[in-house]
């Protein structure tokens, strides 16, 4: 194998846990964002569909006033995306029906960006980039 394909396969990785940290420290910071009561909308599942088939995701589309300025937002949780496991998607859509009462924490220099579970992010694409990047460097030794 190519040794400049190894290294680049360790610069997805290493992009793809960059992108997944920074995710994780947003949520993290979230917890200290300032909180408002908004109402949940509309609360389903949704199939998305690609070239690898049907997935499932919770959409989650509460409302929400900072300022006196009415915002709108879908985000629920940090990095979650759809699945073709249904379990924890089926269990927010329960968690968030439509008309609930919601806390909502959003970001005080953006208030338009919020979140409702702060401190809550997928570890997804940060443990992908990590399995990534071993694989390039595991190839990159192969290789050499």
């Amino acid at each position: 194998m190519n040794v400049w394909l190894c290294w680049i396969i360790v610069l997805v990785g290493a992009a793809l846990m960059w992108k997944g940290a920074r995710i994780q420290l947003k949520a993290q910071r979230a917890k200290s964002w300032p909180s408002v009561l908004g109402k949940v909308l509309e609360s389903s599942m949704r199939a998305v569909l690609d070239n690898r088939g049907r997935t499932y995701q919770a959409y989650i589309l509460y409302e929400y006033a900072v300022g006196g300025v009415t915002h709108r937002s879908d985000v629920w949780r940090l990095g979650v995306g759809s699945s073709s496991f249904t379990k924890a998607s089926t269990r927010a859509v329960e968690r968030y029906p439509a008309g609930t009462a919601v806390t909502v924490f959003f970001d005080p220099d953006n208030p338009a960006d919020a979140i409702l579970e702060p401190g809550k992010a997928s570890w997804f694409l940060f443990v992908a980039g990590m399995l990534f990047a071993a694989a390039g460097v595991l190839l990159f030794f192969k290789a050499t």
